[in-house]
């Protein structure tokens, strides 16, 4: 287990304490630097241990999913989301935090937004056939070819795209927009979605969806990082190598030297898998695409945005 020390009212961890708690006093406290309440306020909690999840869906369990989904009750924003992290390999937060190419907001304004919402800013180019992040989690740049089957995921997002608040003719920049139309949605938000499908009924959340077991596979419960590793693993199962796989999936390389001397980001590699990953998700995604597409009650008319100068990432910087 794990010890907890409460000090001042604030709680404090020793990650993997080794001696029994009044030896971890004697040791590690000093008296004359720091007061403790009493005795009785250190407690052994049991966080659990530290456990690596694995959980990879199979071709069977993607096959099954593709029947589900239509049914679940998601929207097909987020049904398209599910899909774009297995093309793509993107983490949750880099999925909500995309933006139309072309839309013409300041990129400083786009940025907050997607920090108020703690997603990573990104800019789609169908044109492209590119989806470009500006920051990620190991705080580098990432830009993510784009396979035929993800460029039909985005564009049967972009027929929900929607106008921003008070202004019908001026198009919302976010793929993925809030509820009130000013951001994008919460990084918690695409989680929460799934996690609703997959629980006993007994268990529902109050207020929250009625498909409790929509989503749930033989493998047992997944969440939106299982897609991302999922993506990874098909691209291996079609022979792709961990390193191609890396830059896919934008992992901070572990050797260092490697880090500092080689460059190269594999961008033609990164394409070919890209390309394979998504024709294979093409077959397994079949029966999805057979469901008739649900409205979304929330879209409004979308117009033409105005022509303005803009950047090598197609958002307007003024």
């Amino acid at each position: 287990g794990r010890f907890r020390l409460i000090v001042d009212g604030w709680a404090t961890f020793n990650p993997r304490a080794c001696a029994p708690p009044r030896r971890v006093l004697e040791d590690a406290v000093s008296p004359s630097t720091i007061r403790l309440k009493r005795a009785s306020t250190i407690a052994e909690i049991r966080s659990g241990a530290s456990v690596e999840r694995d959980r990879v869906l199979s071709t069977s369990e993607l096959e099954g999913l593709a029947s589900a989904l239509p049914a679940s009750g998601l929207t097909d924003r987020t049904v398209a989301g599910v899909w774009l992290v297995l093309a793509t390999g993107v983490r949750a937060g880099e999925l909500l935090g995309a933006t139309w190419c072309g839309s013409d907001f300041d990129l400083a304004e786009l940025k907050s937004a997607a920090d108020a919402s703690a997603v990573k800013l990104g800019v789609v180019d169908l044109t492209a056939g590119r989806w470009h992040i500006l920051e990620t989690k190991n705080q580098r740049s990432h830009t993510i070819h784009l396979s035929d089957y993800a460029v039909k995921q985005f564009e049967r997002l972009a027929q929900f795209r929607e106008a921003i608040p008070g202004d019908p003719n001026q198009p919302s920049p976010w793929v993925f927009p809030n509820a009130s139309g000013t951001g994008p949605v919460g990084v918690k938000s695409f989680g929460k979605q799934l996690a609703d499908r997959q629980r006993p009924p007994e268990r529902r959340l109050k207020h929250r969806s009625r498909d409790t077991e929509a989503l749930l596979l033989p493998g047992g419960r997944w969440t939106a990082h299982d897609l991302r590793r999922t993506a990874a693993t098909l691209m291996a199962e079609l022979g792709f190598g961990g390193d191609i796989i890396d830059e896919c999936l934008n992992h901070m390389i572990e050797s260092r030297v490697r880090r500092v001397y080689v460059r190269d980001r594999r961008v033609a590699d990164q394409a070919r898998a890209f390309n394979a990953l998504g024709a294979r998700l093409e077959v397994l995604s079949a029966g999805a695409r057979a469901e008739p597409a649900r409205t979304v009650p929330r879209a409004r008319r979308r117009a033409n945005p105005a022509r303005a100068q803009r950047n090598d990432i197609g958002v307007t910087i003024r």
